[in-house]
């Protein structure tokens, strides 16, 4: 079975255990979310917590845990195709851009 190419990515990710209230039916429960990249300080955090879980009907009441890890991550260049947003090309010097053409042209 031949090799699928693979795009991969080392990152930095803050697992969070947190306790969080829902107002709609007045109870406490504990949640884990895995957040992207790492934070400062717990305000920072807590703000990251809080857009997380915008659109659901909890609140957050506090941070019980959080540790950063780093992770791999991987998918299959098809994929990555799929899902990933085009950003428009860089502009070039234009002194590179003369060095690129005077290579192409050699």
């Amino acid at each position: 079975m031949p090799r699928v190419p693979q795009v991969t990515r080392t990152m930095k990710v803050t697992n969070v255990h947190a306790l969080v209230g829902d107002p709609e039916t007045e109870t406490m429960q504990e949640i884990d979310l895995v957040l992207p990249r790492t934070y400062r300080s717990y305000e920072l955090l807590s703000k990251a917590i809080k857009t997380e879980l915008s659109g659901q009907s909890l609140v957050l009441m506090k941070v019980l845990h959080s540790e950063t890890q780093e992770h791999l991550f991987t998918m299959s260049e098809a994929e990555f195709v799929k899902v990933a947003k085009p950003l428009p090309l860089r502009k070039q010097s234009k002194a590179n851009s003369e060095n690129v053409d005077a290579e192409i042209s050699a």
